[in-house]
């Protein structure tokens, strides 16, 4: 008899995987929507991933979150996608947050806004070793100007040249508007407006639109594809490093091939180990 009670929960796990390899299967059907060759700046190893052969392996994609509410995330956007701001409705003590709103968000690689953002760092860098010619010094309560350059140089060396561009409801039109699909990556995500409490913590401003979080941020890496990544510490791991040692920036380690298929979804289809002078 007991049994018996196993084939409902068995027929239920059956099914369930059923659906999701249905999903998969839909997903890759076709041309890939997108596919780049991303590196560790993009694509972290996480914890406890890839140091026994036949331990599972994840990846998190990395991304600019500082440019999710850059001039682009605008009023007339946030209207356009229908991302309400928070409230304070009148006579209550409370302020109304509305949910986070699902939209497609188009992702620049290694484009215009990678390079500005570069630019940007090898001016500070100069600026702080001109100061260092100087004899100039800080306060101790704030970063030296050694520690900054290393952080700057940190930043040029690992991090990521994904950059969100612009968001959408359609992602047609997007890639109708970003046709390169190897430059131009679109993923669903959550967005809701970017604020910050004012009057002693009495109100909400709005500044932008921010992106809050990708509806798939992680990635499996097939078992066949996992050996390049044996053995290596956590990505997070290679930045915890002191400012006030003369450690050498981090730098990427491995390549990875991706596609994304027709319901926005990515699968790794190739892992390699890179040196330092191929970045």
């Amino acid at each position: 008899m007991k049994r018996l009670h196993l084939w409902p929960a068995l027929a239920l796990v059956l099914a369930v995987n059923a659906f999701a390899l249905t999903g998969v299967v839909r997903n890759r059907a076709g041309e890939p929507e997108a596919a780049m060759t991303l590196s560790e700046r993009e694509l972290w190893l996480l914890g406890g991933s890839g140091h026994e052969e036949n331990s599972g392996v994840a990846l998190r994609l990395q991304w600019d979150r500082h440019a999710s509410t850059q001039d682009w995330f605008n009023a007339e956007k946030m209207a356009e996608l229908g991302i309400k701001k928070p409230e304070k409705p009148e006579g209550s003590e409370t302020i109304r947050w509305p949910q986070a709103k699902k939209i497609f968000v188009v992702f620049e690689y290694e484009g215009e806004s990678w390079r500005r953002f570069k630019e940007e760092k090898e001016r500070k860098i100069a600026e702080l070793n001109e100061a260092l010619a100087r004899g100039e010094e800080r306060e101790p309560s704030r970063m030296s100007i050694d520690g900054e350059i290393r952080s700057l140089k940190k930043d040029l060396s690992f991090a990521s040249r994904l950059f969100p561009v612009d968001a959408g409801l359609d992602p047609g039109s997007l890639r109708d508007r970003y046709p390169d699909n190897r430059r131009y990556l679109i993923v669903s995500a959550l967005a809701r407006a970017a604020t910050s409490y004012v009057d002693g913590g009495e109100a909400v401003k709005v500044r932008t639109g921010e992106i809050d979080a990708l509806l798939v941020s992680e990635l499996h890496v097939p078992l066949k594809l996992t050996a390049p990544l044996h053995g290596l510490a956590p990505s997070g791991s290679l930045l915890n490093y002191r400012h006030d040692q003369p450690d050498a920036p981090p730098e990427p380690r491995y390549a990875v091939d991706v596609r994304w298929g027709r319901r926005f979804e990515p699968w790794v289809t190739a892992v390699r180990r890179i040196d330092k002078e191929a970045e």
